[in-house]
C-alpha cells in the first residue's frame, strides 16, 4: 500500500515546514538585534545617534570626556569601530598596543617599547613613545588597571593612541556594539586622557616667585618755610 509513503511524505513535509518555519524566525530575530543594536547602546551610553555619510556614528560626554564612536559601512573601509576622544594638546605621541612578549622582538622597533616596570603589564602591552620620562609617567597604576581590564575586549595588534589633541581606539575589521565592551574601552580612553592632561599640569614649569618689592627710602624731615611776616622794627628807649 501507498500510505505509508504518503504519510512519511507528510511527516517530512511537516518537520521540514518546521525547520523553515524556526529558521526564518532565526533570521528575523538576528535582523531585528542588529536593526537595534546601536540605539540600544545609544541609550544605554546616554548619547546621540547619527550618520556621517555611509556610517554610523555616536557622539556625545562619557566621563566629562567629549567622545565620538564610528562604525563604518562594508562598502566604505570594511568593518571598523573608531573610539575617539578629544583633549588639551598634549604635544606628544605615545600608544600603547596589546601584543604578546614574542611580538616585541624585532617587530616594531622604530620606536622602542618601553618597559613600565610591571611585569604583568610590560608583558601584554607595548608603550611606545618618544619619552620614555612621559611614557612612564603617563601609564600610571591608574591607567595599567584600565588597560588591562580592556583587554579582555581589545585584539592583538590594536592600540590605544594618544596623538596630541585626542585619544583614539580603531578596532579592524569588526564592529563592536556590546555596551559593556563600548564602556570598557571608555573607561581606559578616558583614564590615558585624564593622565595625559595631569602630566601636564604636574609638567608645566612653576610660576617664578614674586620679587618683593624694595622698600622705600625713609622721608625727608620737612623743613619749615621762612616767615614772610615782616618783623615790627624796635622802638629806641627815651
Amino acid at each position: 500500500m501507498d500510505i505509508p509513503i504518503l504519510g512519511g511524505f507528510a511527516i517530512d513535509a511537516a518537520i521540514f515546514a518546521v525547520i523553515l518555519l524556526t529558521a526564518i524566525i532565526a533570521v528575523a530575530i538576528v535582523a531585528w538585534k542588529r536593526r537595534t543594536a546601536l540605539p540600544r547602546l545609544a541609550k544605554a551610553l546616554e548619547m546621540e545617534l547619527g550618520k556621517e555619510g555611509s556610517a554610523q556614528i555616536l557622539t556625545g560626554t562619557y566621563a566629562n570626556c567629549l567622545v565620538y564612536i564610528r562604525w563604518s559601512s562594508r562598502h566604505d573601509e570594511g568593518k571598523v569601530t573608531f573610539l575617539s576622544t578629544t583633549m588639551k594638546p598634549c604635544g606628544f605621541h605615545l600608544t600603547i598596543t596589546k601584543e604578546d612578549s614574542l611580538a616585541k622582538v624585532g617587530e616594531h622597533e622604530a620606536v622602542e617599547s618601553v618597559p613600565i616596570g610591571d611585569d604583568h603589564f610590560d608583558g601584554a602591552f607595548a608603550v611606545r613613545c618618544g619619552s620614555r620620562e612621559k611614557a612612564k609617567q603617563v601609564v600610571g597604576e591608574a591607567v595599567r588597571g584600565s588597560i588591562q581590564a580592556a583587554g579582555s575586549v581589545l585584539k592583538e595588534g590594536e592600540s590605544i593612541v594618544v596623538d596630541n589633541d585626542r585619544t583614539t581606539i580603531t578596532l579592524e575589521k569588526r564592529y563592536l556594539k556590546d555596551a559593556n565592551s563600548i564602556k570598557k574601552l571608555l573607561d581606559a580612553i578616558v583614564s590615558v586622557v585624564n593622565s595625559v592632561q595631569g602630566a601636564q599640569v604636574s609638567g608645566a614649569p612653576a610660576a617664578p616667585p614674586k620679587t618683593p618689592a624694595a622698600p622705600s627710602a625713609p622721608a625727608a624731615p620737612r623743613t619749615p618755610a621762612p616767615s614772610t611776616t615782616p618783623t615790627p622794627p624796635t622802638t629806641p628807649s627815651e
